[in-house]
């Protein structure tokens, strides 16, 4: 029979720090010189249901691309730290 294991349950038990959230490295650039092409690039990967699934989508961008690095610089994706 499934249900919460020892470890699970301590997890639910630990604080959650919303600041650490940020810890997270960007994967979007906004060059100064292109900041409207870069917000416009940034929106066709966001989804209504939150981050988390932006950021899925983004992965499958940078995957179905093969990770290309030009095709991540024209979609101002960083390649490097995610």
């Amino acid at each position: 029979m499934w249900g919460p294991t020892s470890v699970s349950f301590s997890f639910c038990l630990l604080p959650f720090f919303p600041q650490r959230l940020n810890a997270v490295p960007q994967v979007f650039m906004r060059p100064l010189e292109a900041k409207k092409a870069a917000d416009e690039a940034k929106m066709r990967f966001a989804h209504i249901d939150g981050d988390h699934l932006t950021m899925l989508n983004v992965y499958h961008a940078f995957k179905q691309n093969m990770e290309d690095p030009q095709v991540c610089s024209r979609l101002f994706l960083r390649t490097h730290g995610w």
